[in-house]
């Protein structure tokens, strides 16, 4: 008698750990599968905000070109003391650092991309 009553409680305890692995292993599955839709969000979001960097590099480079910003000195920096006109440098001179420049970014796409 006292052995069926241990065999009992043995079966019971196993089925109730059994159960409850089960539980925890639908519980884990399911905050799992949730983690990888935030996954996927948070990669979209990065994926755009390089987009968006890309865009403004680019237009970083169109307005601080060197013949708007002599334009744009030339126009409204008049007889102040903030920049001179001898200090902007030629377009020549700012040739190879805008090349390098756009060669990295060609770079860092291509990388990216594969």
């Amino acid at each position: 008698m006292i052995n069926f009553i241990k065999n009992n409680i043995l079966k019971i305890i196993i089925t109730k750990l059994f159960l409850l692995s089960i539980a925890t292993l639908f519980i884990i599955q399911f905050q799992v599968a949730e983690l990888k839709n935030e996954l996927i969000t948070i990669e979209a979001d990065i994926a755009s905000y390089e987009d968006d960097i890309k865009i403004l590099d680019i237009e970083w480079v169109y307005l601080t070109r060197p013949q708007r910003l002599r334009l744009l000195a030339s126009q409204h920096l008049q007889g102040s003391n903030y920049i001179k006109l001898s200090q902007m440098k030629e377009e020549s001179q700012l040739t190879n650092y805008y090349i390098t420049k756009y060669k990295s970014l060609i770079e860092q796409d291509y990388a990216y991309n594969y």
